[in-house]
């Protein structure tokens, strides 16, 4: 069955495509009798004859957990092998995050599979943070949910430190004096970064061409391996399968262990720096606890850590030589290396990664409780550095299966209550597996804490249109989010569900009070509602959105009923 689009004059409402997170089903055998009807004459609109596949929601979120300030409204770019079957939530292929949410489905013909994984890139400038690039892997057809932390630069996150600076460029692009930036050191983050820039260095734009004269402003961020809010925020993980050798030649998925990253961007008016007529120099202070994998012992002058790159818009990590660690005059441990073109730049040892495997996890909760929620599933090496985490729904028996995880022998697996990064988290699972790269089904006990008392939520959605006297089900995302929390990542602050053909259910606090948001007409329409059995029903009648809100004593579940008239 292929999808039909039909032409006429107008669209219908904007297009249904853009009617809430349309995707619009009919069955083929009624696509006549809808071209025939009156009301539709001189109407142009789309129809997508399946819904989405494997959707996805991006959150982006500030990497330091006690921050207020959260990312908001931006533009992504995606790339990669399957850039093309990724679209936004109402079916445009223009990416925008609002209010720090990117809802993503796959086109409907693609069927992810941990052989056959989708994979594609996104990038984004966010103003006020660090710049962002994460390669995106997706190994089945089911919802789920990707936490990106990023570091805002008037409020870094614990492990590192930021510093925004300017500089002047005369009418050749060149530099008119010596540039030397040094990124703070804070009670958290002792550890600096700093770059030195020469007189009379032309700056230039990825094509080679000098700058125009005027002012430069520099963003420079050093990540640290001292703090799990750093290491969190490391670009994409620190498993690689975009990889290329100091030849160019791509190389096989492998498994970082960092050393220390930097974050280094530059503009002019618009125009991004990519390249320097002369080598601009770059040192940075070393954990000198940290353990050189390759030896077993604690890091020592004269030894050699390889030096990558990051092409933040394709997500290819590029091995650009090594970079020697010396001690300094106070006997500091330090890296030095040079580099001519700008990126980000990584300082890693690397191993071969785990590849075609898939690390099967089955939770087991200690106590009888039948209740799920959404843990931190963290992977930390046998000294206990993070090395990457994942949101996972857990559920007593819940089987989470992880494509992309890291190779390091006796690999630590432990699950947190609430987000690892912050200091009353608690661990509530452990467990250590010796050779996860062979290893098929592990069982790891969960004692979970004790739940709120929370009411199951079932969504029932419906999209309408007046003229034709047609009701529509579509197929998209809801956003629950709690008034009075804190912070993002308190437990019940948030939930979300996708609604297949209009209809979903999720679960939320108990006498919480929610936002919740639908995504529609490219940005998120919203409600308020009180989750209290004792104040339902609730009239819904928002501009955009209305319906009711009812409980169900016998189940426990409060049902919710939303349309939307597209004009």
């Amino acid at each position: 069955m292929k999808d039909t689009v039909f032409s006429k004059k107008r669209m219908l409402g904007g297009v249904l495509l853009s009617s809430f997170l349309a995707v619009i089903v009919f069955a083929c055998k009624d696509l006549k009798d809808i071209a025939n009807l009156d009301p539709l004459e001189d109407v142009n609109f789309s129809i997508n004859a399946n819904p989405f596949t494997a959707p996805v929601m991006i959150r982006f979120v500030n990497a330091n957990p006690t921050a207020t300030n959260q990312p908001g409204a931006f533009d992504i770019s995606v790339s990669g092998t399957n850039a093309d079957v990724v679209y936004m939530a109402d079916g445009s292929k223009t990416f925008k995050a609002s209010q720090g949410l990117l809802p993503l489905g796959m086109r409907s013909k693609v069927t992810p599979s941990a052989s056959t994984p989708l994979k594609f890139t996104i990038h984004a400038t966010v103003s006020g943070f660090s710049p962002v690039s994460y390669n995106v892997m997706l190994t089945d057809t089911s919802q789920s949910e990707i936490q990106i932390p990023l570091v805002e630069l008037n409020n870094p996150a614990e492990g590192t430190s930021a510093r925004v600076a300017s500089t002047t460029v005369d009418g050749n692009g060149n530099t008119t004096a010596a540039v030397t930036i040094v990124t703070p050191k804070t009670a958290a983050t002792a550890d600096e970064a700093t770059l030195t820039i020469a007189s009379g260095t032309q700056m230039q734009d990825a094509s080679g061409k000098a700058l125009a004269a005027g002012q430069v402003r520099m963003e420079v961020v050093n990540y640290t391996t001292t703090s799990d809010q750093s290491l969190s925020s490391f670009p994409g993980g620190f498993v690689a399968d975009n990889v290329l050798n100091a030849s160019g030649q791509p190389m096989s998925p492998i498994t970082f262990s960092t050393a220390g990253f930097i974050s280094i961007n530059m503009t002019s008016g618009g125009t991004s720096v990519k390249k320097f007529s002369k080598p601009v120099e770059v040192t940075m202070d070393l954990d000198e606890t940290l353990t050189n994998p390759t030896t077993g012992q604690t890091i020592k002058a004269g030894e050699t850590v390889p030096l990558w790159s990051l092409n933040e818009e394709t997500g290819q990590w590029k091995e650009e030589g090594t970079a020697t660690i010396y001690a300094d005059a106070n006997g500091k441990l330090q890296a030095k290396f040079n580099i001519t073109h700008l990126s980000s730049y990584n300082l890693d040892w690397y191993t071969s990664a785990c590849v075609n495997h898939v690390l099967n996890i089955q939770f087991r909760f200690s106590s009888s409780s039948t209740v799920g929620r959404y843990y931190y599933v963290v992977f930390r090496d046998q000294s206990g550095r993070l090395l990457s985490y994942r949101y996972v729904y857990v559920r007593d028996g819940e089987v989470a299966s992880f494509y992309r995880h890291p190779s390091s022998p006796n690999l630590k697996i432990q699950v947190y209550d609430n987000y690892f990064s912050y200091g009353s988290a608690k661990i509530i699972g452990q467990a250590t597996v010796s050779n996860p790269c062979s290893s098929g089904t592990v069982t790891l006990t969960v004692t979970p804490p004790a739940p709120p008392e929370f009411v199951n939520v079932k969504l029932n959605f419906t999209a309408t249109n007046t003229k034709s006297k047609y009701s529509y089900r579509p197929s998209g995302w809801i956003y629950f989010y709690r008034t009075g929390g804190s912070y993002w990542w308190e437990p019940g602050s948030y939930a979300y569900l996708y609604s297949y053909y209009g209809q979903g259910s999720t679960q939320v606090i108990k006498n919480g009070t929610y936002y919740v948001y639908a995504y529609f007409n490219r940005k998120w329409e919203y409600t308020l509602i009180k989750f209290d059995p004792s104040s339902l029903p609730q009239t819904i009648n928002e501009q955009t959105l209305k319906g009711k809100a009812s409980y169900n004593s016998a189940t426990n579940t409060i049902d919710i009923a939303l349309t939307a008239d597209i004009k």
